[in-house]
């Protein structure tokens, strides 16, 4: 059972890192950038300074997420060249699970301060209508797991 999941988890991961192959590239782009604060902009009706200090705390973020990202790469690569065959296989996995659990977790974090840091840029209709865009979009992905468990035959 234990090995099944081990399994299952590596082709996962296998297939995660074949669809994330260009991700850095198209996320860590400037035009990614600016069409996210273009959007934040009509969206949310920012003014000239606003845009311009939320777009200063993406430049000065985006080097921490790229290294953690990079960090988070290597491990998943690292997990996918393990041997099965190899007798420490087990013990290996476990510890690259730990590490990357441990960047993932520096990635919330990061993303965590990042929103603190553009709410303390926005007034308080604004930080609402961000808060009920974030509360849909919530119940968007709730309903997608839902619709998905239905349709998983047990």
């Amino acid at each position: 059972m234990l090995y099944e999941k081990i399994l299952i988890a590596l082709a996962s991961l296998s297939i995660s890192s074949f669809a994330i192959a260009n991700y850095e590239e198209s996320f860590f782009s400037s035009e990614k950038l600016e069409k996210k604060i273009s959007r934040m902009e009509h969206i949310l009706d920012l003014n000239h300074d606003q845009k311009t200090n939320i777009k200063e705390i993406f430049d000065a973020s985006s080097t921490e997420i790229k290294e953690n990202f990079n960090e988070l790469m290597i491990i998943k690569k690292k997990m996918m060249n393990l041997n099965p065959n190899n007798i420490d296989y087990d013990s290996e996995i476990k510890a690259l699970s730990f590490v990357l659990g441990k960047h993932i977790s520096e990635q919330a974090i990061i993303h965590g301060s990042l929103r603190k840091l553009i709410f303390k840029e926005l007034t308080q209709d604004q930080r609402e209508l961000m808060n009920k865009r974030f509360d849909k979009k919530n119940q968007r992905s709730i309903k997608r797991k839902v619709r998905k468990k239905r349709k998983i035959p047990i």
